[in-house]
């Protein structure tokens, strides 16, 4: 035997020896032992793959409003509040009540999931005060841009004080609809993002707050929305234009309209959320901005409130396949808007009483698929009013694939190539736990598509 060869014997026989006790069937001593000549370590490494597949944290998905706990539930690393300054600072120049009863950010949520290793998006100038002079219910008087860059940057220094841990700050939210879209709207902007960028970097790094900006409601590029068109123009030329004073630009993503329809698909607005993403990142190039892109708010409400509602199987396959496409298309984030039902928004992964809808299992089954050691997906097929299919890659020689159909009820058979015995696992969208063995096999698996997304693993 060579010493090579002994050494792996020997290293087998040490780890499986370890696991013997959770590996006392005779069914798996015996699987074991009969790959002993490859290897006792090559084999449990084979064993223990399904339970392994799914072990590394998720950073690129998360969901607004989650906290902590939320977060390591769904296998998700990010989350984002929005402060809400009304009830933080009562008077103008007055001290501003981190902990106050309106504020979901409170210091115990964010410092929980800073210590839990989680990111946190904090948005900073929307819901303003009284006391600014403005119509907190109309975009016809927004504070100026000294009051934001001056809560902004006290934001900034208290939360990451807690503990001096780097977070994100979007500045505003969706000011093309809570500011508007007119000329004198667009300055504002500019200036308010120009003023806290600099409040912010006067006091803290880049490493240590990172800012985020634009915060579109809808995406830079969009097929019938004019006011989105005019308001990116506007915030990307003349003065300060927005992509020298970000870190990050963040854009939301919904296809909810009169009707609500799949990603694939889109509202009359927007069009298919994909031609919308890469048409969006070609248009943000374009200016000269080459950092991070960001999905910052995406999702469909299962009640009547806001929005027409959908489904909530709707809501749950729709969600996974959103986020699957954002992430094929070389976007940085998604965050999921939002953990749970609120009020009348009602796009949560759980109901306002607390139970899970089908759409928790499926995103969290989508956040332990595509983990961090995925690479990709990348696209192999796309017909937006056909079949889908996405792939990806995973260390040790994993290739993943997910696919489905886009019109609700239809279904169609894809080839998967898995080469010459090699084991297949399967995965429902829906199905968060171990994977599902097909044995080993050779040439083309078959699979039938349908709406909701499926996942295929060839180890």
């Amino acid at each position: 035997m060579s010493m090579i060869k002994k050494t792996k014997e020997q290293l087998g026989a040490a780890i499986a020896g370890a696991f013997m006790p959770a590996l006392s069937t005779h069914s798996t001593l015996g699987w074991i032992k009969s790959r002993r000549g490859a290897g006792w370590a090559a084999a449990l490494m084979l064993l223990l793959m399904p339970l392994m597949a799914s072990a590394a944290p998720n950073q690129f998905f998360g969901s607004c409003a989650a906290t902590s706990s939320n977060l390591t539930g769904i296998n998700a690393r990010i989350s984002r509040f929005t402060l809400n300054w009304l009830s933080m600072q009562a008077t103008n120049g007055g001290p501003i009540d981190w902990n106050a009863a309106g504020n979901p950010a409170t210091d115990a949520v964010i410092a929980a999931l800073l210590d839990g290793g989680k990111d946190v998006v904090l948005v900073a100038g929307a819901q303003w005060p009284a006391w600014t002079g403005s119509d907190s219910t109309t975009r016809s008087d927004p504070p100026t841009a000294a009051q934001v860059a001056a809560f902004a940057r006290a934001a900034a220094v208290h939360y990451y004080g807690l503990r001096n841990r780097r977070i994100f700050m979007e500045i505003m939210n969706e000011p093309n609809v809570t500011i508007g879209w007119d000329s004198a709207s667009i300055s504002l902007y500019k200036n308010i993002l120009a003023q806290s960028r600099s409040s912010i970097r006067s006091v803290l790094t880049s490493s240590q707050v990172t800012i985020l900006g634009v915060v579109l409601a809808g995406t830079p590029w969009m097929q019938n929305a004019n006011d989105v068109t005019t308001f990116w123009n506007g915030v990307t030329t003349g003065t300060n234009p927005v992509q020298n004073n970000m870190d990050v630009i963040s854009y939301h993503v919904y296809t909810i309209d009169s009707v609500n329809r799949p990603p694939e698909i889109g509202h009359d607005r927007g069009g298919p959320l994909r031609t919308r993403l890469i048409n969006s990142r070609n248009l943000i190039r374009n200016v000269g901005f080459n950092g991070p892109i960001w999905i910052t708010e995406g999702g469909w409400p299962t009640q009547a409130g806001e929005k027409p509602p959908v489904t909530e199987a709707q809501q749950a396959r729709w969600i996974v396949r959103m986020a699957v496409i954002s992430k094929g298309e070389g976007l940085n984030r998604f965050l999921q808007f939002r953990f749970q039902d609120t009020g009348v928004l009602h796009y949560g992964l759980i109901r306002s009483d607390g139970t899970q809808k089908p759409s928790y299992s499926a995103y969290r089954t989508l956040c332990g698929v595509l983990d961090d050691t995925a690479v990709g997906p990348t696209n192999v097929t796309y017909n937006q009013n056909g079949l889908c299919h996405y792939r990806y890659t995973k260390p040790n020689g994993v290739v993943g694939h997910i696919v489905w159909t886009v019109t609700e009820g239809s279904s169609a058979q894809v080839g998967i190539s898995v080469g010459t015995n090699r084991p297949v696992y399967t995965k429902a969208m829906s199905q968060p736990g171990a994977w599902t063995p097909q044995g080993d096999r050779s040439g083309t698996y078959t699979v039938t598509a349908t709406p909701n997304p499926m996942y295929i693993e060839v180890r």
